[in-house]
């Protein structure tokens, strides 16, 4: 476990989502890289309106990605559940082992996907940062209802998914 392990997991992602961010105005750093008590590398996806926060731990791991405005945050998930694609959504964040990860395939890929979903709202400056705040005030309305039924659909699907493998 080391910080290096953190930055190449880190640098591989961005690389994936570069692709898909770039053309959408989106500039990638990394902001903090520490190989303190656990370590982690840390980086954003920036823009004027708002930023995708990204950090690998431990050996790489993908931890949750953040949408961020200049007045607050949301998850990945939470966002994909407030625009209704819990079904097409290919990365997650698993609470229990405190890290993100892939349906199928590699977590850069499964996140890329995602954001290509996502396109409309992230090309437009102004609507994603609006959309930002606004997702959070839904949540924070309605976050436990919203977040578990995401939850029971992943749960369900990736039950599918075992039975279609045995």
């Amino acid at each position: 476990m080391s910080v290096h392990e953190c930055k190449i997991g880190l640098d591989q992602i961005a690389a994936t989502l570069t692709s898909v961010l770039a053309p959408l105005g989106f500039v990638y750093s990394i902001a903090q890289a520490d190989d303190g008590h656990q370590p982690f590398a840390s980086g954003f996806f920036e823009r004027e309106d708002a930023r995708i926060g990204l950090i690998c731990r431990n050996r790489g791991e993908l931890g949750t990605v953040i949408y961020e405005n200049a007045s607050t945050n949301v998850s990945h998930d939470a966002v994909m559940a407030v625009c209704g694609f819990q079904r097409e959504q290919r990365l997650h964040f698993d609470k229990g082992r405190s890290e993100s990860t892939a349906l199928d395939g590699l977590i850069g890929d499964a996140l890329a996907a995602d954001l290509s979903l996502l396109e409309p709202v992230l090309r437009d400056p102004r609507a994603l940062a609006t959309f930002i705040s606004d997702a959070r005030a839904l949540l924070d309305q309605n976050e436990s209802e919203i977040l578990d039924q995401a939850q029971t659909r992943r749960r369900k699907w990736q039950e599918r998914r075992e039975r279609r493998r045995t």
